[in-house]
């Protein structure tokens, strides 16, 4: 069985010394964990990037892209910096190499991604969220959040485009999770708060004549349908919807909502709502459709007396109603408090993060795989001890295409501002 190992790269220089060596191995021999698992990046925070809370994606040639909530240029009016847009080099030796691709100034191109990831566009644009700035109502016209667009100029640089600056009214505030495109090249997102009630909004955007034109999904009401969602959205092969609310339902755990396409725009409906305890509670990372069909995700908490969190499924029976399963209850020692979702290989395995929890305590990744009795087996990737291996993963990781897995942490690393790190097999 191979242990989890983290070697840390500080900045863009791969050094071991005796201290990184003893303390590589008190993590080796601790960490009771399968996989190995080295730091690709520290973030050194201002001027540098800072705190990823966010996720990566990867373009053709295998470089990475992510967002970061802190760090950036200095004269941010958030003390630790308003934010980046950064990318990941490889290297033909092996090593990453780090740059800023926009550095958000709090103002109106926006500030604080928070728990979102990228996503490209058909021919390379990126697109994303930023939590707060835009300068349009919240915080003393700080700003409720942008959506944005980042394009390739050539020579390594990229220009920002604000496609929308929230204002809190009926558009929303404060976007978070993931935006995706639909095979029409729509846009799709979410805003945790604004909208007619102020539990937040579903909304798509629509490229036309050179100009983006938004259009609101869904108002969540915060009863029944629903409050403050902060994840992304996944999309069926018919067009259909699916993301999770972590307040609302009938108990005020949480539901996880479908959107329809209708021929007078989209209907949504509940097709499950958390009941709390050992059902589960708080469920506000993205979902994903598995190879089966089914819907795979996890709650922030419940799932028993820890009250650490829970893996579940949702699969639809032929009547159309959705059954929910719990596939795993964390009780702290293998991880806590999931912020994000589940992703899956090709063989049905999921892996996801927690953000405390484990022997670090600092957050696990994990994998679980099913056995032939159909129950789960997790088992524990890597511990994290919130030192120079990172701590307190906030998003969901990512796989290539050998089944390596890429990820960040929020805090931790060389420098305490957060790394981006790789476990393979």
């Amino acid at each position: 069985m191979k242990r989890s190992q983290c070697w840390a790269r500080a900045g863009k220089i791969f050094t071991i010394t005796m201290t990184t060596l003893v303390f590589a191995l008190l993590l080796t021999s601790t960490a009771g964990a399968q996989g190995n698992c080295k730091v690709l990046y520290s973030f050194e925070g201002t001027p540098d990037a800072g705190e990823p809370s966010g996720g990566l994606i990867f373009d053709a040639s295998g470089n990475l892209y992510g967002m970061t909530t802190g760090g950036g240029v200095p004269d941010c009016p958030d003390y630790n910096g308003c934010g980046t847009v950064y990318m990941l080099v490889f290297n033909s030796d092996g090593s990453w190499t780090e740059s800023v691709l926009h550095s958000f100034t709090g103002k109106e191109d926006g500030a604080t991604p928070w728990v979102t990831s990228l996503t490209f566009d058909k021919v390379g644009n990126l697109f994303g969220s930023t939590f707060w700035g835009g300068g349009r109502g919240c915080a003393a016209n700080y700003g409720c959040g942008t959506l944005f667009m980042l394009m390739p100029i050539g020579d390594g640089n990229w220009s920002e485009t604000v496609l929308h600056n929230f204002s809190g009214a009926t558009d929303g505030a404060n976007p978070a999770g993931n935006v995706m495109f639909d095979t029409a090249g729509n846009l799709f997102g979410t805003a945790e708060l604004g909208g007619t009630y102020g539990d937040g909004v579903a909304f798509t955007a629509t490229l036309s004549d050179g100009k983006w034109a938004g259009r609101i999904l869904h108002t969540f009401k915060g009863g029944k349908d629903g409050a403050q969602v902060v994840s992304g959205f996944t999309m069926d092969t018919q067009g259909n919807l699916y993301g999770t609310a972590r307040y609302g339902g009938g108990y005020g755990a949480g539901v996880v909502f479908e959107g329809t396409p209708t021929p007078n725009g989209w209907s949504t409906s509940v097709i499950y709502q958390f009941k709390g305890g050992v059902d589960g509670s708080t469920p506000q990372g993205s979902l994903i459709i598995g190879n089966d069909g089914s819907l795979y995700g996890m709650t922030r908490a419940g799932g028993g007396s820890c009250d650490c969190g829970t893996v579940f499924r949702l699969t639809q029976e032929p009547n159309g109603h959705w059954t929910k399963e719990t596939l795993h209850t964390f009780n702290g020692n293998d991880g806590s408090t999931p912020w994000a979702g589940v992703v899956t290989d090709w063989e049905g395995n999921l892996y996801g993060t927690t953000y405390y929890g484990g022997t670090g305590p600092a957050g696990v990744v994990f994998e679980l795989t099913q056995n032939i009795d159909g129950t789960w087996t997790e088992t524990v990737l890597h511990n994290f001890a919130g030192a120079e291996d990172g701590g307190n993963p906030q998003a969901a990781v990512s796989l290539d295409p050998q089944g390596n897995i890429y990820g960040t942490t929020r805090y931790g690393g060389a420098y305490g501002h957060g790394v981006v790190f790789e476990i393979t097999p």
